[in-house]
């Protein structure tokens, strides 16, 4: 049996109060991304503590993922440099064109918040880097390897949905089956019509 550890970060009441609802959607995206039970306690008038507990690799993937939660409620966004994308294993970037960042969010930002429940996933745009702005947006997602792989398949439909042959335009019209073991994708060819259907 693992080892059971925990924990706590500060916040304040406004955000404790996100977390603390019976039917909290951000904590419930959280645990099902990390694996993590997250709580509410040591609540005073100043500041509450939110507690991550689990195994150490749960505790410090959901204590990640409830700190950038926090953030992208703030000013400002989550700023993560490329160059530290890949200190993140549990982290897939995809590039959203930025004319097409509204319609990936959808509206109120329910679409990626609809993505995320489906997939047990984290979401969220990352700050701009000025340097580097033309080659689109950067859409962060976290989580495990299956649930980050459907996210980013759900995302490729809209994008292909909104911009046809995005995606498909080089594409062989035979299936493509992987070779790799464990984790991986086939492609199989369908007709336009049938993308309802399929979907």
């Amino acid at each position: 049996m693992s080892d059971t550890y925990f924990s706590k970060i500060a916040v304040n009441n406004d955000e404790a109060v996100v977390f603390s609802a019976s039917h909290s959607r951000v904590r419930a995206k959280v645990e099902a991304a990390s694996g993590a039970t997250i709580s509410v306690v040591d609540v005073s008038p100043e500041e509450s503590r939110i507690e991550v507990r689990g195994t150490s690799e749960q505790v410090n993937a959901g204590s990640k993922y409830l700190k950038f939660c926090l953030t992208t409620s703030r000013p400002g966004g989550v700023k993560l440099p490329e160059r530290e994308e890949r200190e993140h294993d549990d982290l897939l970037v995809m590039r959203v064109p930025t004319e097409s960042v509204p319609f990936v969010a959808g509206k109120q930002g329910m679409f990626l918040k609809h993505t995320e429940e489906h997939s047990g996933t984290i979401m969220f745009f990352l700050a701009a880097e000025p340097s580097n702005r033309s080659a689109g947006d950067r859409l962060a997602i976290f989580g495990q390897p299956r649930g980050r792989l459907a996210a980013q398949l759900k995302i490729m439909t809209a994008l292909e949905t909104k911009h046809p042959g995005q995606y498909t335009k080089n594409r062989t019209s035979a299936p493509v089956l992987s070779e790799e073991d464990g984790l991986a994708v086939d492609s199989i060819p369908i007709r336009e019509q049938d993308y309802s259907y399929a979907l």
